[in-house]
């Protein structure tokens, strides 16, 4: 492995770690910079849904995150497939989520595919498809703390 397939390696977990960064903070701006242009998101059952286009992304994201009072997304570490200027990857992800209902909760495991382009803006997401493992809609019954204003390591 030479220094340059290093350096994709690390943008490509950094690009992920982004992701999920923006997802959790409800950072729209960042979440939407982080795919092409006409990008493709798809999420399996129980959800169902492809959207494509960046601005259509962002806003679906924007409505899932709406129905949650808290949600908190975890990433684990993933295999990258380098080719040039394209790459592929899968991650696994758990998530938690409270809805604003109260009257159940959102826990799952899943795993990420994503096809990745090289841009002149450094690594985007292309695709991101999810595919759900487990999920469990019992009400969690734990405590939800606000994190409050997090400095950033920068």
């Amino acid at each position: 492995m030479d220094f340059e397939e290093l350096v994709a390696r690390e943008e490509i977990r950094n690009l992920t770690a982004r992701w999920t960064d923006a997802v959790v903070w409800r950072d729209f701006d960042t979440f939407g910079s982080l795919w092409t242009k006409d990008a493709v998101w798809t999420i399996s059952e129980p959800i169902s849904m492809q959207v494509e286009g960046v601005d259509r992304i962002v806003a679906k994201l924007r409505e899932l995150l709406t129905r949650e009072k808290a949600f908190f997304q975890a990433l684990h570490e993933g295999v990258i497939d380098l080719k040039g200027d394209h790459a592929s990857a899968r991650w696994g992800v758990t998530e938690f989520g409270q809805p604003d209902t109260l009257d159940q909760g959102y826990f799952n495991h899943a795993v990420y595919q994503d096809e990745l382009i090289k841009t002149t803006d450094g690594w985007k997401f292309v695709r991101r498809d999810y595919q759900y493992i487990y999920v469990d809609a019992s009400l969690l019954r734990g405590e939800w703390y606000s994190p409050g204003k997090v400095k950033t390591a920068i």
